[in-house]
């Protein structure tokens, strides 16, 4: 084909050379830019700024082409220029500036050769490339099963330590379960593996409760209810305020038909879970209603299984109460005292009144005086000290003590209505007493 300008113009390499040569698509003429029925050809000065920019990009100079490519650019749009364009950008790891340039390929003028069809099929194919060329690819491990994980406060991750691709860029991974949250960060490189381990701080008792935790999963896997229920209970004994155990223990009492004992568990799950848990467990929850109701129309519940309500505790009645008298004993102790220097400033002052009738019938006796004046001073303010610490003990004492005795009453273990079935159990249950003769308990046996 001439070349529009004439015989001294550079003569135009053809396309399949270019491509060979060069391992891009590229404009495929060079010369003066004309227009026909086909399409447009460069200006000569967009040929060369291409012919340089392709020569960095073999050579992995990705900075040097791009500013080559847009010098080309400025000269007039065409369609090979920003496919070349978006093709240097994935290698540099932008992603979005190279998609940018993918749809500009697809709308701007298009040169005669190659012909737009194969422009479009090389935009397709270097599109596909976007996950291998431009992304960067983040492997996820977690210690713990069942940690949540969100990259940057937005996109919820799946922490099974498969490598997946992520576009390149900084990243906030703030991983939380098991009453913990601990945030990382990482870098993710254009073509490049970055890998994170997710771990989360657990003392001694919550690592052995997680593991318990742990070996209770697999139990529920293979079956084992009873084994799985045990080491659950030892759990929530060594760490009662995560949510998980209480919902596997409603898995293990409904796969034993226990369906009261599941529902409460699944409400001290639901008590115990952060915000996103809750609506799955509230559906698991009212579906477990659904059948108690079912089982027990006449109720709308189901009765009580087998296992009984935790004790109400009185061990704080007992403190209080113990801390109470105490406390009196104390008063009692003071307000003795200040009975004692009563007494002592009664005699003080009897001597200073003596002393200064002493003074008066011209006896030598005044310095005696102000000595007894100042003993009845120091020993009035010594009173006053006493009555108010015996005030402060006795009033304290009373308080604990009265309050001691409240929570005694409304802790009371004695079933309000007996049962009135017979009950095989030899286990003894003990029960504070409080009489005018002290304290004590007595000891019932129900057979």
């Amino acid at each position: 084909m001439p070349h529009p300008r004439g015989k001294n113009a550079s003569p135009i390499r053809p396309l399949s050379a270019i491509i060979a040569a060069l391992g891009v698509v590229l404009i495929g003429s060079a010369g003066a830019q004309a227009q026909d029925a086909q399409g447009l050809e460069p200006t000569q000065k967009q040929y060369n700024f291409n012919e340089r920019g392709t020569r960095a990009y073999n050579n992995k100079q990705y900075a040097k082409a791009l500013e080559l490519y847009q010098q080309a650019l400025a000269l007039g749009e065409l369609n090979t220029l920003y496919l070349n364009l978006a093709r240097t950008y994935q290698r540099l790891g932008k992603c979005v500036d190279a998609e940018l340039a993918f749809r500009k390929a697809l709308t701007s003028p298009a040169v005669i050769d190659p012909p737009p069809a194969k422009v479009r099929e090389a935009v397709k194919r270097f599109r596909a490339d976007d996950k291998e060329v431009c992304y960067g690819r983040l492997t996820l491990s977690c210690d713990i099963e069942g940690m949540k994980v969100v990259l940057n406060d937005d996109e919820e991750a799946i922490c099974d330590g498969t490598e997946r691709p992520a576009p390149p860029g900084p990243y906030k991974i703030v991983a939380s379960g098991w009453g913990q949250e601990r945030t990382f960060t990482a870098e993710v490189k254009p073509g490049q593996s970055t890998a994170v381990s997710l771990t989360l701080d657990l003392s001694a008792d919550d690592a052995k409760a997680w593991e318990l935790v742990e070996q209770a999963r697999g139990d529920l896997r293979t079956g084992a209810l009873e084994g799985a229920g045990r080491k659950l209970t030892q759990a929530t004994a060594l760490n009662d305020t995560w949510w998980e155990p209480h919902a596997l223990l409603a898995q293990v009492a409904q796969g034993q038909d226990r369906l009261q004992d599941a529902k409460n568990h699944l409400t001290q799950a639901l008590a115990r879970s952060p915000e996103d848990i809750r609506p799955q467990l509230e559906s698991s929850l009212a579906e477990l209603e659904q059948k108690l109701r079912a089982r027990n129309p006449d109720q709308g519940i189901a009765a009580p299984t087998d296992v009984s309500p935790a004790p109400k505790s009185t061990l704080g009645g007992w403190i209080l109460l113990s801390t109470g008298v105490a406390s009196m004993a104390v008063g009692g102790i003071f307000a003795f005292q200040v009975s004692n220097t009563n007494d002592k400033i009664a005699q003080a002052d009897l001597a200073r009144v003596n002393a200064d009738q002493d003074v008066a019938f011209g006896a030598d006796s005044q310095g005696e005086s102000n000595d007894l004046a100042r003993q009845v001073e120091s020993l009035t303010q010594e009173g006053e000290q006493q009555r108010l610490l015996a005030g402060l003990s006795l009033g304290v004492g009373a308080g604990l003590a009265v309050g001691g005795l409240i929570w005694l009453l409304l802790n009371d273990n004695t079933p309000s209505n007996p049962p009135t079935t017979a009950q095989n159990t030899d286990k003894p249950t003990f029960e504070p007493m409080i009489s005018s003769d002290g304290f004590g308990a007595t000891m019932h046996w129900n057979w």
